[in-house]
């Protein structure tokens, strides 16, 4: 058995209060929050592969967590190493529209930013999905 998958959590959502009745995180989270945002909200799922050592990689995306953080529509990410060594990237979205501004412009502006020059980018795989179900 390899060592235990890496896992970095972001989660931004200052306009979505925590429901105080049932809290399950510190943070807001769709569980925890009142559900109507999530009609439309929307998970993003990359994998890929890195050329850089794990540590390197993990500390590298403080940068792309700020940067995360400001974007209008940003909910959460998830960052995970699989046992094979690739990555996940999932992260939430309030709608499609944002997360495609936020695409277009992550390649704008952090294309030269460590942590996305560690990618080996044939490997990247980008999928959305809508969230119809989230607890």
């Amino acid at each position: 058995m390899g060592a235990a998958p890496a896992l970095l959590h972001l989660t931004k959502n200052p306009v979505l209060p925590q429901n105080p009745d049932t809290p399950c995180h510190p943070f807001p989270c769709i569980s925890c929050s009142p559900l109507p945002w999530s009609r439309h909200a929307l998970l993003e799922h990359v994998t890929f592969s890195i050329r850089v050592p794990s540590q390197d990689f993990l500390a590298a995306n403080a940068q792309i967590d700020t940067w995360l953080a400001a974007r209008p529509g940003f909910l959460f990410r998830h960052l995970a190493r699989k046992d094979d060594g690739s990555w996940i990237d999932l992260v939430g979205w309030a709608n499609l529209d944002t997360a495609q501004a936020a695409a277009k412009t992550l390649m704008e502006e952090l294309m030269d930013a460590p942590a996305m020059q560690a990618i080996d980018p044939a490997t990247i795989v980008m999928t959305h999905a809508q969230l119809h179900v989230a607890r």
